[in-house]
């Protein structure tokens, strides 16, 4: 098994010891009585119900095991053992991301039971329900890495949150703006509208290009913060 396997199998057997699955079914199931209320005409309600649970499945249940393994000093110990930074977020990423994803396939599944979701691209889905995962995770350790508690981290968490929802708007008929292209959501948003049936080939193209540069930019910032926090720890 390699130091990633590792570091990822790790991350899951913490997370279940910390009820972080727990509270991934909880928000599951809340969706899910969510989908179930749906008409079947409101696909775009559900597609944008999938992002919403996507962010809470990441940004903040990451935002909460950083702040838990701050408090523990787990950061720290990245200086005594083989674990790098780039391990450290990519087993964050695998271990969230990848219940993250099966949680909103099913909530997609049971859209499409309920006849909201009928010509379905499944493997379109697929591909931004892990985009998003990954993007997510890593705005989430990138907003939480500067602060050490809940109760510092709350509202710029939310507001950063609420930012971040602005795209989903246009699905409860708000008109599309120039800024909602700006937010990474939006590129998601587009890749999931599509997947339901309704976008274009030329769309795809920003609806794939500007997540992933997001994600890459990111995954350098949050590995900067990262070694950042623990070189302060250690010298301070």
């Amino acid at each position: 098994m390699t130091r990633l396997a590792r570091a990822t199998a790790l991350d899951a057997k913490l997370q279940w010891r910390q009820g972080i699955y727990f509270v991934a079914l909880a928000l599951t199931v809340i969706s899910a009585a969510i989908v179930s209320a749906l008409p079947p005409e409101a696909w775009r309600l559900l597609a944008a119900l999938l992002i919403t649970n996507m962010q809470f499945s990441t940004v903040f249940l990451v935002a909460a095991i950083v702040l838990l393994e701050k408090g523990q000093g787990v950061l720290e110990g990245l200086m005594v053992t083989p674990l790098t930074a780039r391990d450290y977020l990519l087993a964050k990423v695998f271990s969230l991301g990848s219940i993250a994803v099966l949680e909103n396939l099913a909530l997609a599944g049971l859209g499409r039971a309920y006849g909201i979701f009928e010509g379905l691209d499944w493997g379109l889905l697929i591909v931004g329900l892990v985009m998003s995962a990954v993007m997510f995770t890593l705005l989430g350790l990138c907003a939480v890495m500067r602060y050490d508690t809940l109760n510092q981290a709350l509202i710029p968490l939310s507001l950063f949150w609420a930012v971040l929802e602005l795209p989903l708007l246009t699905a409860f008929g708000v008109p599309e703006t120039l800024l909602f292209y700006l937010i990474p959501t939006h590129g998601l948003w587009v890749v999931i509208q599509t997947a339901a049936g309704d976008g274009s080939a030329w769309m795809l193209l920003y609806g794939f290009g500007y997540p992933l540069l997001w994600i890459a930019g990111s995954f350098w910032l949050a590995r900067r913060m990262v070694r950042g926090f623990v070189l302060r720890r250690i010298g301070g």
